[in-house]
Parts: C-alpha cells; sequence; structure tokens
C-alpha cells in the first residue's frame, strides 16, 4: 500500500540518507517502518525496545541506557559515508 499523501515514486526520490527509528511498540509497525525504508534509496532502519517515544523524548529521560542508545545510533548515522538497510 501507498502512502495516501505520500506516492511511493515521491518516497524513492529522495537521494539523501535517511534513518527510520521506532520502537518495537510503537504507532507505527515494524512492517512499516521496513517498508518505507526499503523505498529509501539511502535509508537506514533501527529498531528499539519499548513503548512509543521512549529513545528520544520525554519518556528517555527516565531510562539512560536507551537514551545513551539512541544517541549512538543517531551519531553512527551522521558519521557514515553510506548508510545500509
Amino acid at each position: 500500500r501507498a502512502f495516501k499523501d505520500i506516492p511511493d515514486k515521491s518516497i524513492r526520490s529522495v537521494k539523501i540518507p535517511v534513518l527510520i527509528m521506532q520502537t518495537d511498540q510503537d504507532v507505527a509497525t515494524l512492517e512499516h517502518g521496513v517498508r518505507i525504508t526499503r523505498l529509501l534509496p539511502k535509508g537506514r532502519f533501527a529498531v528499539l525496545p519499548g513503548p512509543h517515544d521512549n529513545f528520544i523524548g520525554s519518556v528517555s529521560m527516565d531510562s539512560p541506557a536507551m537514551m545513551q542508545a539512541s544517541l549512538n545510533i543517531m551519531m553512527d548515522f551522521l558519521k557514515s559515508d553510506e548508510p545500509t538497510q
């Protein structure tokens, strides 16, 4: 299925590296995250354990380890030359 507002063709046209992050209990399904990542020519996908908003934001303030893991993933992504799926 394509997004109602964003056609697959438009997602495929994004040529810059993109990091999709979500949790295993997020609002979006893991399958959806993988599908979108595969549409992106330079997409990278990361899944962290826990509820929605657990890897960044107010919830992560209660879990320094989760916040650090999230920051490590983001920093690795920003430092990488060619993200992979």
